[in-house]
């Protein structure tokens, strides 16, 4: 199943990543001849790895992460000065080779849980059983649990599109949406999903939300909308988008 893998075996330290804010620590990964890539990151207290199989595919690396079934594709290339560039979504990130064994088979690894969305099956949350906290919420919002138990998995589809050798899938997303959710759902910084995607620029999915409803100037906590997002991430084609469906910045707002 391997081939062409040369290149990649080893051990890689994050050497650039200017579009990723919300980095903790050292990022790393580690590619073996045995099919086998572990990627993870350190902060001072602990050390994430998640392992998962790989495959090449012409100038792609094929992934695939239990208990979640779907084979991801990432593009890859080596420059001339031997540093790895992998393209992740709307970003590409830089790595260089490392010295980073003992990273690996470090005694104080962590089970990284839901840290790296990449282990949810988002799509099989649309057939789960609501818990008790879903059944308690559906009933002071006098709505079915489904609503609720989607409403999960549409949130977990973006989580998901954010973790390493993942990727958005507007299919899916589209799916979820169409069986009922709680569109305005939003988190503890009252910021919904319209936010973030605008954000990420997922522009497609923006404009699907906005189909379904979805409030285009909702504030959240700081207080800042789903355009102050866009813009602020330099999102050209979502920024368009909203200001086409009447997006105001939070500035704007009576």
């Amino acid at each position: 199943m391997l081939s062409n893998t040369n290149s990649l075996i080893g051990y890689w330290v994050l050497d650039s990543d200017p579009e990723r804010a919300h980095k903790i620590g050292e990022f790393y990964l580690r590619f073996t001849s045995e099919g086998l890539l572990q990627e993870g990151n350190q902060n001072k207290w602990r050390i994430y790895v998640l392992s998962f199989r790989y495959w090449i595919d012409g100038d792609l690396i094929a992934t695939i992460c239990p208990p979640n079934p779907r084979t991801e594709l990432t593009p890859f290339s080596i420059a001339e000065d031997g540093k790895l560039t992998l393209s992740y979504g709307n970003y590409d990130t830089v790595w260089a080779k490392s010295d980073k064994k003992y990273f690996f088979e470090s005694m104080n690894i962590w089970d990284p849980g839901i840290l790296f969305e990449r282990q949810t099956d988002y799509m099989s949350l649309l057939d789960s059983k609501p818990q008790g906290y879903q059944i308690e919420r559906a009933l002071r919002l006098d709505i079915s649990p489904q609503i609720l138990i989607n409403t999960e998995a549409l949130w977990k589809s973006w989580k998901y599109s954010r973790a390493a050798f993942a990727s958005f899938h507007l299919d899916d997303f589209q799916h979820i949406l169409n069986q009922g959710v709680l569109i305005d759902d939003d988190d503890n910084e009252d910021r919904t999903l319209l936010s973030y995607l605008a954000e990420d620029g997922h522009t497609e999915a923006v404009r699907l939300m906005l189909d379904h409803g979805a409030e285009i100037n909702h504030l959240d906590i700081y207080p800042l909308t789903a355009l102050d997002g866009a813009i602020a991430a330099k999102r050209t084609d979502t920024v368009v988008l909203l200001r086409e469906r009447g997006a105001k910045l939070a500035s704007e707002l009576d």
